[in-house]
């Protein structure tokens, strides 16, 4: 009579090929394909949707916003501890949301350091910049507004000139609109791209990519290491 293997090594490779396979689908954004780019001053343009339609991206919550925003220039901006861990000398930082789309708090550029999303994150710093701020329009999902980084300036969200480029989501809020700041016509859908922004997927290819990959092309070769193992305890048995 055969024996029944029952083999930990299997079945730690199969929840470890499960975990791999569960990361990359856990990444999500909510970002409209062809309204993704916003513009920094000094850094060019910055995708909010690097890779396509549900991949990664930016992801916007009712009380924070989550996920990468790449810029071909500048590499990851990182939106949320949450996305990597949270605490240590940097607290629970990220980029909020009060439910009806005015931002606050910071990201955290990777070659750039902290960009903030609104002047209350430092209210003595709002008469001096014309109390700039990130929003998101709750009935549109189009952003509007500025970030600042202190070693980039300037990071426009949505304007006419010198192309016409917004960031939009697929995320609604209950409130109205948030004045402050004057709206701009909203773009067709399908409207063309700035002529030289980044393409779609740029960044994907290099080391997270690379490192997402790595981890299930491991976690496929633990599991086959564990099944070659345990048809030798078969044949043995």
């Amino acid at each position: 009579m055969r024996k029944r293997i029952r083999s930990p090594a299997l079945l730690l490779a199969a929840l470890a090929l499960v975990a791999a396979l569960s990361a990359v689908i856990a990444f999500a954004e909510n970002i409209d394909s062809g309204h993704q780019y916003a513009w920094g001053e000094n850094v060019g343009w910055l995708n909010a949707e690097p890779g396509g339609d549900g991949m990664w991206g930016v992801e916007v919550m009712d009380t924070r916003l989550k996920g990468y925003m790449w810029g071909e220039n500048i590499g990851w901006v990182n939106l949320n501890c949450a996305n990597t861990t949270c605490g240590g000398d940097a607290g629970n930082w990220g980029v909020t949301n009060n439910g009806s789309g005015k931002l606050g708090g910071y990201a955290w550029g990777e070659n750039v350091g902290w960009i903030s999303f609104s002047c209350q994150n430092k209210p003595s710093s709002c008469a001096g910049t014309d109390n700039y701020g990130v929003r998101i329009n709750p009935a549109t999902g189009v952003f509007w507004g500025y970030a600042w980084g202190e070693n980039i300036g300037w990071i426009s969200f949505r304007d006419t000139s010198p192309f016409p480029y917004q960031v939009r989501t697929d995320w609604r809020g209950a409130a109205a609109p948030v004045g402050g700041i004057a709206e701009l016509p909203d773009l067709a859908p399908g409207a063309a791209q700035p002529s030289d922004a980044p393409p779609e997927g740029s960044g994907w290819s290099g080391g997270t990519y690379a490192a997402m990959a790595a981890g299930v092309a491991a976690a496929a070769l633990a599991l086959a290491g564990a099944g070659w193992y345990a048809r030798r305890r078969w044949r043995a048995g």
